[in-house]
């Protein structure tokens, strides 16, 4: 009964602990737009579409600021078996916080790690998957056998480039014990449509710069290109050149030696007239 009581005590506490102020949030989304990289998949896309919809971001006409998307749970994490929590974001700029506590005996080979997986289905790591308790600071407990507790509190930002996307928060559990753990995970769109607009323009100028600069190397290679199609040109043109002599030479000799077998033909025949 005491344990029921106190887990309502413990989500409204991990709640409070995923509150960030607005003002940092919006900070960190333009920073991170400000910063703004296209992904591989929209650069190398054949379709302009596809690197424009990155640079815009969610639609305009209806944004209203979204509500947040939080789940909570407490789950035992069975000796030797590994658990996977997905948590999906579709708008760029979202900045996702997370609570993980456990709640068990003090083991380190419980893992615990955050990988992400686009559109395209690459994945890349967000957080190594490492013991748990090497990334945690001591949160209270008591020794003489009694349980303690570890518990984990962060934030990301899932930036343009990599939104929409499935973050895994992955647990893994290499112990012959369970684990019993809670986790809180909260996915903060951007909170107003101002945010929106002005990261869509800081976006787009990260962008143009980028394309400029990309083009400005790509004109010395354009150069060299160009001229070494120049230069095989004429390498090709001299040699069919000298194809060309080299074809008149031997028809040249071929028709001289036609010759000289006619003309030793004509000498045979009249020699054997002769005798």
């Amino acid at each position: 009964q005491q344990q029921q009581q106190q887990q309502p005590q413990q989500q409204r506490r991990q709640q409070q602990e995923l509150v960030l102020p607005q003002d940092k949030v919006r900070k960190a989304i333009l920073a991170a737009d400000e910063g703004y990289e296209p992904s591989d998949y929209a650069l190398n896309s054949q379709d302009p579409q596809t690197l424009i919809q990155e640079v815009e971001g969610p639609s305009l006409q209806s944004y209203q600021g979204r509500e947040p998307f939080a789940t909570e749970k407490t789950v035992n994490v069975n000796g030797e078996s590994s658990l996977s929590v997905p948590i999906q974001v579709d708008v760029p700029g979202s900045i996702v916080s997370y609570v993980v506590e456990k709640r068990s005996a003090d083991f380190s080979d419980f893992m615990f790690g955050i990988a992400s997986r686009n559109v395209i289905n690459e994945v890349e790591v967000v957080k190594d998957l490492e013991p748990f308790d090497t990334s945690v600071k001591n949160s209270g407990g008591s020794a003489g056998g009694r349980k303690t507790a570890k518990r984990m509190t962060d934030s990301l930002l899932v930036s343009a480039g990599s939104a929409p996307c499935t973050l895994q928060f992955q647990f893994e559990n290499k112990n012959p014990f369970n684990v019993e753990l809670s986790y809180s995970i909260r996915v903060l769109p951007p909170p107003d449509k101002e945010t929106v607009v002005l990261g869509r323009k800081l976006r787009a100028q990260a962008c143009v710069s980028l394309l400029e600069e990309e083009l400005r190397e790509l004109v010395p290679k354009q150069s060299a290109a160009e001229s070494d199609v120049r230069r095989l040109e004429q390498e090709v043109e001299s040699l069919e050149s000298s194809v060309e002599e080299m074809s008149k030479t031997l028809r040249a000799v071929k028709e001289q030696e036609w010759r000289s077998k006619l003309e030793m033909e004509q000498q045979m025949e009249q020699q054997q007239q002769q005798s």
